[in-house]
């Protein structure tokens, strides 16, 4: 099925998680060579990896896509896990079919696992290319796996075709971190567990909430924000709270809460 692919890099067997089948990568690509972590972690598409050392070739993923043009979430992950023995983490760039996605540096997330995820409308050709790049001095590129998943036409409706997004943060206020999948049928924007929107942080008093997000500092950027305000509270028929949201001191409206247990999805772009 080219609407939901997973794809465990360097490993040999493909595996199921659930409904989810974690493919090997073989099929996708020519070039570099299978390794195991030397220190692993509890997901297991973490704990072996897919390794280039050699920089004369092209190495690249070929990932089968929609022959329509749609909008897709790609995601790839990345652990070094001293799988070379070096303690060396490596820096380098990724590609999209010759787009430059970002610039990989693995130690970053205090060594531990971690994704670089975007919202890429394909081209309708029919797949993706994605590829690793070597830099000067940055060390052997590798990858531990690739997502990829089609987003519902109506998710992300104010996004702009002709854009690469990559995502910066993915938060759950209040809770704790949580991994899981994202029905991509549902109404709202990108619609989380419901169990995500059952933890919150809430003001003291006339306190604002403070929430700080590190964006690249890069050449000028638009940024794409989507709120989740759910109702924890028990209110009254005539009793309603409303909120004014501001983004680096600039006023972008004023929302009402929703019913109890009630979400609402406020989208902020460009900003």
């Amino acid at each position: 099925m080219t609407g939901w692919r997973s794809i465990d890099c360097g490993t040999s067997d493909i595996r199921w998680e659930g409904m989810n089948l974690w493919e090997v990568d073989s099929d996708y690509t020519q070039t570099g060579l299978n390794k195991l972590v030397q220190k692993e972690t509890s997901r297991d598409e973490f704990n072996n990896l897919r390794f280039f050392p050699n920089n004369t070739q092209d190495n690249c993923y070929i990932v089968p896509a929609e022959t329509q043009t749609i909008r897709y979430t790609i995601r790839a992950g990345f652990y070094y896990g001293n799988y070379d023995g070096l303690s060396s983490p490596p820096t380098f760039n990724l590609f999209i079919n010759d787009l430059k996605w970002t610039i990989i540096n693995t130690s970053k997330n205090n060594g531990e696992p971690f994704y670089e995820e975007i919202m890429y409308e394909n081209n309708g050709s029919g797949f993706f290319t994605i590829c690793l790049e070597e830099i000067k001095d940055g060390g052997v590129p590798f990858i531990n796996l690739l997502e990829a998943v089609v987003l519902w036409d109506k998710m992300y409706s104010q996004m702009e075709s002709n854009a690469i997004y990559n995502l910066v943060t993915r938060t759950n206020l209040g809770g704790e971190e949580i991994s899981g999948s994202t029905d991509v049928t549902a109404t709202y924007e990108n619609y989380p567990p419901k169990f995500v929107l059952r933890n919150s942080v809430e003001s003291n008093g006339s306190d604002p909430i403070i929430l700080t997000v590190d964006l690249p500092q890069l050449t000028p950027q638009s940024t794409y924000f989507v709120f989740y305000i759910t109702e924890l509270v028990e209110k009254n028929s005539n009793e309603s709270r409303t909120m004014k949201i501001k983004i680096d001191g600039e006023d972008q409206g004023t929302v009402e809460t929703p019913n109890n247990g009630k979400t609402s999805v406020i989208t902020k772009y460009p900003v």
